[in-house]
């Protein structure tokens, strides 16, 4: 089987994100929340000294006055790839001046890195809020980063955090959801996830549709998606046996625009 317009177009789409800058979602001015006195000024690799580059990717209202902040401090390396901290903050906005109620590290969730964690050409992150059973609210977030050099190595976590007396708590973490690496323009591999929740007064769910799809010198292979479904138990999610489709009804959640377009295809061969 020939390459397919739709894996032309695929490569094509990849190669080219490279070329941009990751989106910023971020409103609020939260360099000075989490920088009061500026940014620090810290030596590269290379041995050359400048300030760290302040990125914020996210924000998304969680209850009240609390705001959930994606965000991360951008070190020179000398090279391509920069040395990113990867932050998740809870902030309060009440009163005269916004404060970091919580901070969580997220930059060991980042599936892909050149020398060491958080080593990566660029990122970007997307996050959204869900509510669970007893309308707990239940923040989703998509972080993805790619590696320099041609074979546009990327890849994505989907996190999930539940909002529990202004504190926010893991529940669950799906790891190299979105995976992608070009050996040459003839082979590639990419791993694909499609999400789904759904809540009610019982029970609330995470339905995880993957696909591995490989290009090997101008052929394409699909494998048969698989699913995966986790159900909310007491402080977690936990994953459940499910032999049915996903339920009519549920929520596709958000990924970031470079996996956005990413579909999952049925059948194999």
């Amino acid at each position: 089987m020939v390459i397919t317009r739709m894996v032309t177009t695929l490569i094509a789409m990849i190669v080219s994100t490279a070329l941009f800058a990751g989106e910023t979602g971020c409103k609020g001015n939260y360099a000075a929340v989490f920088h009061p006195e500026g940014m620090k000024v810290v030596k590269g690799w290379d041995g050359n000294s400048a300030p760290q580059v302040f990125k914020c990717y996210a924000e998304v209202a969680l209850s009240g006055d609390l705001m959930g902040v994606i965000y991360a401090n951008e070190t020179i390396t000398g090279f391509d790839d920069k040395l990113y901290a990867v932050e998740l903050a809870l902030v309060s906005t009440s009163g005269a001046h916004p404060k970091v109620v919580q901070s969580v590290d997220l930059t060991d969730r980042i599936p892909v890195h050149a020398e060491q964690t958080g080593n990566f050409y660029r990122m970007n992150a997307i996050g959204e809020v869900v509510k669970g059973s007893e309308g707990v609210p239940i923040l989703h977030i998509n972080v993805w980063a790619e590696i320099s050099g041609s074979g546009a190595i990327s890849g994505s976590s989907d996190l999930f955090y539940a909002l529990q007396q202004n504190k926010i708590l893991p529940i669950l973490d799906i790891l190299d959801s979105n995976l992608f690496a070009k050996e040459n323009i003839a082979n590639s591999s990419l791993k694909i996830s499609e999400i789904f929740f759904s809540s009610a007064k019982t029970a609330t769910h995470i339905y995880v549709q993957t696909q591995k799809i490989s290009f090997v010198n101008g052929e394409i292979k699909k494998n048969k998606p698989s699913l995966t479904t986790f159900e909310l138990r007491g402080k977690k999610f936990e994953p459940v046996k499910f032999d049915g489709q996903i339920p009519a009804g549920t929520i596709k959640l958000k990924r970031v625009t470079e996996v956005s377009d990413y579909k999952i295809e049925p059948g194999a061969n």
